[in-house]
């Protein structure tokens, strides 16, 4: 999605685990969705997750990795309910840290 709306989807419409990042003027929108689980979730076709980070309020919004690797993991702890039962080693990640001294200050003059 761009400019707070979804792109128009041409290929196949599979409900998958999916993760998706967003973000408008004022947040930033993390969203891992469960799927391939029977009384858990089906997941979500890209449509879907398009429709709801625009519902969420994104003006903009990226697909990151899905499937097996659709994991949240939080202070220590996994968060949703990966589809393989656990989480799964991946190569790679979104982490997000707070800065807890504030903004960066720029030196006057620079």
């Amino acid at each position: 999605m761009a400019e707070g709306r979804a792109k128009e989807w041409t290929g196949l419409r599979l409900r998958h685990p999916r993760t998706a990042v967003g973000w408008n003027d004022q947040h930033l929108f993390l969203v891992v969705v469960d799927g391939r689980q029977l009384r858990v979730s089906a997941g979500m076709t890209f449509p879907e997750l398009a429709d709801y980070m625009v519902k969420l309020g994104c003006r903009e919004a990226l697909a990151l990795d899905g499937g097996g690797s659709a994991t949240c993991w939080a202070y220590g702890n996994v968060m949703n309910s990966p589809s393989q039962g656990r989480e799964r080693p991946a190569a790679n990640a979104l982490v997000v840290v707070q800065n807890r001294a504030g903004p960066k200050q720029t030196p006057p003059g620079k």
